[in-house]
């Protein structure tokens, strides 16, 4: 879906939370799709789908998906990236 958004030889961007932040969730347990519990300033609470990976994982899953990516982890603990269709 990613890929049909994009103009012709487009990248994407995306940042996310580091592999290593996952010690820090409350997962949502029985759920086929990886979640986590997210609180909000007023109090609620909502799950949001949460799918953690290495920079090396993830390269390698987008490789396989016929994408070429560049990611690294930085400080303070994200995880950033950029890809491209080959």
């Amino acid at each position: 879906m990613v890929g049909r958004a994009l103009a012709p030889g487009g990248w994407v961007c995306f940042v996310d939370d580091r592999d290593q932040e996952r010690t820090n969730e409350r997962f949502v347990t029985d759920q086929a799709t990886p979640a986590v519990w997210r609180p909000l300033r007023d109090g609620s609470e909502h799950r949001v789908v949460k799918v953690y990976y290495t920079p090396g994982q993830l390269t390698a899953k987008l490789a396989a998906l016929g994408w070429s990516a560049a990611i690294r982890e930085t400080s303070p603990p994200l995880l950033v990236g950029n890809a491209r269709r080959r």
